[in-house]
């Protein structure tokens, strides 16, 4: 890229990292988007290579990254092009450089035949658009002025205090985190047609929190594309953003495409690291009340996401009741003890959960302080602690670099306690019957659990680095019978998590090929 306009907008990047401390940009929560990102943003845009007039809008514009790749490459397309620019920017230290920048950039547009003219509001987003995210608003559904939103809007969480959250806690589509509300403002001020362009954390594809955001949001813009990073410390690694980023393209109000083009990349796209496969719409978000959307990088996964999806029991059909360890530590702290007295019972960690192990309460140092693996069972306490039976137990939050995603174990029931105390980072799974799980099927249900499919398939559907029980409620399993005979074959064979023979005995119990689905 040897446009002056892109020279320029390195210079002025690199004064402002040189006498700029990053923890000014952790306190806005924004991360700019390196010069390779943006670029590959823009080629999803149509209205930049067909229209001759174009209104953008960037909610969070930095240094003006965008606006630096979009004039480069209207110059180069020699298409005289006229822009106008609207951008938002709440820091003041970053303001000068991106006046200096857009001023830059007309002048240069001007040159070349084309016209840019720009508005940078220094103020808050959110605060300024309030109307856009509240719930029943007669505002929503709005047709705005913008032929094109595109933006990397801050990623942090709302921090209590901030002015528009006092005003309508209780009243926003979106409560916890900025980029929701940045994408729902943003698709409000899309004209008829509009094209919105945004990379964000994936965390908002799927689980409760972000449920009533997907419910507004996709009913206002249809997908189009996107593009997943499968490696989340690649794409902002300078800053340590350590949440699994994504892209969407997207139009608004227009009729739904057949087809939803998926992109994938481990790090920044280049051309030759790129996977593309494509899914249809009703297979991409699933056809319930939560509308998780689901993001398969090669074919092998979209056979995949079928398999599982088509298999005919959940944990409630096979006789299976799943929830949430009740105990939450800092509640009850003077209640969790270091050793073992007459009146405790044992409290179960995410840490007690080992592969291939049964699961034993020991003490762990943690950040702070000892993890105590004894709770204290009393009237105060009662109420939070668990039958002692048998349990499978789930972490609850996963490492999504690594090749284990899902991790779960077997606690078996003891004779000596008749409570247990399961704290709220893990999920559990017990027999709603009240019988006793047999080994055979515990064993098959972990293996499965545990598998290179469902670990592929976690990956694929789930944005997040929870294991939600939302989630695992809808997840689908084979018959009793089949899950059982995995176990005894499992057990026979003395396997361990990992071993593939464990995936491909799961495909031949239910007749169909491993390799259809895994790329060992």
């Amino acid at each position: 890229m040897s446009n002056e306009i892109i020279k320029f907008y390195k210079n002025i990047e690199n004064k402002f990292y040189s006498i700029t401390n990053l923890k000014n940009q952790i306190l806005f929560s924004q991360y700019f988007t390196s010069i390779e990102i943006a670029s590959y943003m823009i080629r999803f845009s149509k209205k930049i290579k067909l229209k001759k007039k174009i209104n953008i809008l960037d909610p969070g514009a930095g240094l003006g990254i965008f606006a630096a790749v979009i004039c480069d490459l209207v110059i180069k397309q020699n298409s005289q092009t006229e822009i106008f620019y609207e951008c938002y920017e709440i820091d003041k230290d970053v303001i000068k450089y991106l006046d200096l920048n857009l001023t830059f950039f007309a002048e240069k547009m001007k040159e070349n035949g084309n016209k840019f003219s720009f508005k940078i509001n220094n103020c808050d987003f959110i605060s300024s658009n309030t109307k856009f995210v509240i719930k029943n608003s007669k505002y929503i559904n709005n047709y705005g002025a913008f032929d094109i939103v595109i933006s990397n809007p801050p990623y942090g969480k709302i921090k209590e205090g901030k002015s528009f959250n006092e005003i309508t806690k209780e009243k926003m589509i979106h409560r916890s985190n900025y980029y929701p509300l940045f994408m729902l403002i943003g698709s409000q001020l899309l004209k008829n047609k509009g094209e919105f362009i945004m990379i964000t954390p994936r965390s908002y594809c799927s689980g409760y929190y972000f449920k009533e955001f997907r419910q507004t949001f996709l009913k206002f813009i249809y997908p189009i594309a996107f593009h997943r990073f499968e490696s989340r410390i690649k794409i902002f690694e300078k800053h340590g953003i350590l949440q699994e980023v994504v892209i969407i393209y997207g139009l608004k109000g227009t009729d739904p495409v057949n087809n939803v083009l998926l992109y994938s990349s481990v790090g920044i796209p280049n051309g030759d690291n790129i996977k593309k496969t494509s899914l249809t719409l009703k297979d991409l978000i699933t056809n319930d009340d939560n509308k998780n959307i689901r993001l398969p990088s090669i074919n092998k996964d979209k056979n995949l996401l079928y398999l599982i999806d088509n298999l005919e029991n959940k944990f409630d059909t096979l006789e299976l009741n799943i929830g949430n360890g009740p105990v939450v530590p800092f509640r009850v702290e003077k209640f969790l003890k270091n050793h073992k007295l007459t009146s405790t019972v044992p409290l179960i960690w995410m840490h007690n959960i080992n592969l291939d192990k049964t699961i034993k309460n020991t003490t762990k140092n943690g950040f702070t302080k000892i993890k105590p693996p004894w709770i204290t069972n009393n009237s105060q306490t009662s109420s939070i602690l668990k039958d002692n039976k048998d349990y499978i137990m789930i972490k609850r939050f996963v490492n999504k670099e690594s090749n284990q995603i899902l991790e779960s174990a077997f606690y078996p029931k003891s004779n000596k306690y008749d409570k247990v105390g399961i704290e709220n980072h893990v999920n559990f799974v017990c027999s709603s019957n009240g019988k006793n799980l047999k080994k055979s099927f515990v064993t098959g249900l972990i293996g499965i659990l545990n598998s290179l499919l469902y670990n592929r398939y976690f990956s694929i559907s789930n944005g997040t680095t929870q294991v939600n029980v939302s989630w695992l409620k809808h997840l689908k399993f084979p018959a009793k019978m089949i899950i059982s005979e995995l176990g005894r074959y499992i057990i026979d064979n003395k396997l361990k998590t990992g071993d593939p023979r464990i995936d491909s005995y799961f495909c031949e119990l239910i007749y169909v090929d491993v390799n259809e689905f895994l790329e060992f």
